[in-house]
Parts: C-alpha cells; structure tokens; sequence
C-alpha cells in the first residue's frame, strides 16, 4: 500500500529538522529502489519526491536520495 514508505519519509522529514546525519542514514534504506518491482517503485518514487520536493531539506539528505541509482 506504500504506507511504510509514507511512514519512512515522514520521519526522515521530521529527524532531518533536528538531526540531518541521523536523517541522511535512514535515508539510505531507499538505496533497494532499484532492485523493487514496479508497482514499489512507484509508491517509493513518490516518497522520493516528496522528501526531495521539501523546503529546507538538509544537504545530507538531499545528497543521499539524488543519488540513488536509477531514480531519476
């Protein structure tokens, strides 16, 4: 249903305003994307984007998700 990934990006938003390294590490659980299938790739893809999408993000953060391979 994709509400694990809608549970993720929501608290990598939320650590990332008071702990950007923390956030940045969570990130890294995005790095399957890759390796989903269609259908989790698009409910990932749109967590993606909508972290990516948030004003003020850290530069860790941003770093860690514009990076994973295949997303763009």
């Amino acid at each position: 249903s994709g509400k694990g990934y809608n549970y993720l990006a929501d608290k990598i938003l939320e650590i990332d305003k008071f702990n950007p390294k923390i956030a940045a590490r969570f990130c890294t659980t995005f790095n399957k994307y890759a390796k989903m299938d269609k259908t989790r790739k698009a409910l990932m893809k749109n967590e993606l984007t909508r972290i990516l999408k948030t004003e003020g993000i850290s530069k860790s953060v941003y770093e860690i998700l514009s990076n994973i391979k295949k997303f763009h």
